[in-house]
């Protein structure tokens, strides 16, 4: 954020990390999302509190994880065989209070 030109916009590995990066850009007197649009990834529940208002894309972990232990087990069962099974879960976005629109 430090660039003669900032980035108008940052994607976040996770909610903890966006988080973190909300209190840096606070810290250096930044406007989220005025001067720079912040989102997570997770949706964890601090995200979707007042101080933080953090804009995010849930993923179903739990459902990621049934799956996955499933699918072991019915491959070590021999259940399933042969080309690995694709499992396709839906993402959504939370906007919140750290993205713009435009």
């Amino acid at each position: 954020m430090a660039l003669e030109r900032p980035p108008r916009a940052v994607i976040c590995i996770s909610d903890s990390v966006a988080s973190g990066a909300l209190n840096a850009a606070r810290e250096l007197g930044l406007r989220v999302p005025e001067d720079a649009a912040l989102v997570g990834v997770d949706d964890i529940p601090t995200s979707g509190w007042p101080i933080c208002n953090l804009s995010t894309v849930a993923i179903p972990l739990a459902d990621m994880a049934r799956d996955a232990a499933n699918l072991l087990v019915d491959r070590l069962t021999g259940v399933v065989a042969g080309d690995p099974v694709r499992r396709i879960h839906p993402v959504r976005a939370v906007p919140r209070g750290t993205h713009t629109a435009s």
